[in-house]
């Protein structure tokens, strides 16, 4: 868990306005004749160089959260009908196609849940990493390598000047989402919007990779939304939490309060899913009566 008496959580608190907030946001999704409400009057907001996780199984409309932020909801089958998305002083809901598009990668990147189809098996590494480069400033083919570089050696990449010309197919898992982090941050971004990004990794990868998410937000200063289901990474990175069932917000609080003092059934359900917790709770409820 983070320091509760950190720098950093001092600072945020001095601010009146977040780097995101969202307010009493709807999501609906049009499908067999009938309307699923996917995301029903969801609010939370981000920090600057805070991180918020977005808690819940899977189907409590995470996801959606996240693809409604930055209008990836495909219509007509998905609409977003209702509430409100700021960042950065912005109605992101109102923006035009052409501002949305340099919004998204720029400002607000996300890194996807599943890595295996982040990426063209057709190309290498580094020329997608490039393209993305040079998407989002100008500069020479030769300068975009040199960055892209840096960012594969940032995320952890060994020999990252040779690795860069490897091929989808020749990288690990955990090696592929790091990846998928680095080309999030091609634009340098404000906010990260990482969905599970340690689905489907072992647990030593999955540590490694919540570390370099730790380190790349750390260097740029971003604000981190992070979804999960997983309560122990829940422990590990966020200093807020917003619990989500059915597409509502069901419960919402610091992550201190939320592991000592859940006050919604769901949230405690969720917290005795984390292997060993509900054993070591008994134990000390034990030595507690003795």
């Amino acid at each position: 868990m983070r320091d509760r008496d950190g720098d950093r959580r001092e600072t945020r608190t001095k601010r009146t306005e977040p780097l995101l907030r969202v307010e009493n946001l709807q999501t609906k999704f049009h499908t067999d004749g009938r309307t699923v409400r996917a995301v029903e009057d969801v609010s939370f907001g981000v920090e600057r160089g805070e991180t918020v996780c977005l808690v819940g199984k899977s189907g409590s409309g995470k996801t959606a959260v996240c693809e409604s932020i930055t209008r990836l909801i495909r219509e007509p089958s998905g609409e977003i009908a209702g509430g409100a998305v700021r960042f950065d002083g912005r109605d992101v809901l109102s923006l035009s196609d052409s501002a949305l598009r340099a919004l998204r990668g720029d400002r607000i990147a996300h890194v996807f849940q599943n890595p295996q189809s982040a990426f063209n098996p057709v190309y290498t590494i580094g020329w997608q990493l490039i393209e993305a480069i040079r998407i989002h400033s100008e500069c020479s083919k030769r300068e975009a390598r040199t960055r892209a570089i840096e960012l594969l050696d940032r995320v952890g990449i060994p020999n990252p000047d040779g690795r860069i010309d490897d091929y989808p197919h020749e990288l690990s898992g955990g090696q592929k989402q790091r990846i998928a982090i680095a080309t999030a941050l091609a634009g340098e971004p404000d906010l990260l919007i990482a969905d599970e990004p340690t689905t489907a990794l072992d647990v030593t990868i999955q540590a490694q990779v919540l570390s370099v998410l730790d380190d790349v937000q750390s260097a740029f200063g971003m604000g981190l939304l992070l979804v999960t289901h997983d309560l122990g990474v829940v422990a590990s990175v966020a200093d807020r939490v917003v619990v989500l069932r059915g597409g509502r917000v069901v419960e919402r609080g610091d992550v201190y309060e939320i592991f000592e003092n859940p006050s919604h059934p769901y949230t405690q359900e969720l917290l005795d899913s984390i292997p060993g917790r509900r054993a070591h709770l008994d134990f000390a409820e034990r030595g507690d009566a003795e």
